[in-house]
């Protein structure tokens, strides 16, 4: 495990995924995959950050991202990841990561995953944007400099 480097430049709300684009402009053009979990409180204002891996999204531990949710005291959750092919769509490994989040939160049940965002270039995905889906159909959409 280890500590996260990137500084929590999250101001206000985090209602939508422009919000992050600051957060992850040190990862958007990085040669590695990484994931990063924002983990936010009731009023959805940031209450922390952690680097959860360098690693695709078939390998990634959800036992961690819960612990640092739980640690850290929040409602909900980001799931922030890159795609370093420079494409953010999501691929079948991050459609079943998503479906298996949404299943573990409903069972949890006081936890809520707020959104999964992928970035790629100048490009992003976001779950949230999508209605809550992985669908085939998601679109990418380009980064405002809010």
């Amino acid at each position: 495990m280890e500590e996260t480097n990137i500084p929590n430049s999250i101001q206000g709300p985090v209602k939508n995924p422009n919000k992050l684009f600051h957060f992850m402009k040190e990862l958007k053009d990085s040669a590695v995959p990484t994931f990063v979990g924002v983990f936010l409180d009731d009023d959805y204002l940031s209450i922390g950050n952690q680097i959860l891996g360098h690693i695709k999204a078939k390998d990634f531990s959800t036992g961690l991202l819960f612990r640092f949710h739980y640690i850290l005291g929040g409602k909900r959750f980001v799931l922030m990841t890159n795609h370093t092919n420079g494409d953010a769509t999501p691929t079948e490994e991050d459609r079943k990561l998503i479906s298996d989040l949404q299943i573990k939160t409903k069972v949890l049940d006081e936890i809520e995953f707020f959104d999964y965002v992928i970035v790629a270039g100048d490009h992003y995905w976001s779950m949230n944007v999508q209605n809550g889906t992985a669908c085939h159909c998601g679109q990418q959409h380009y980064w405002s400099e809010e």
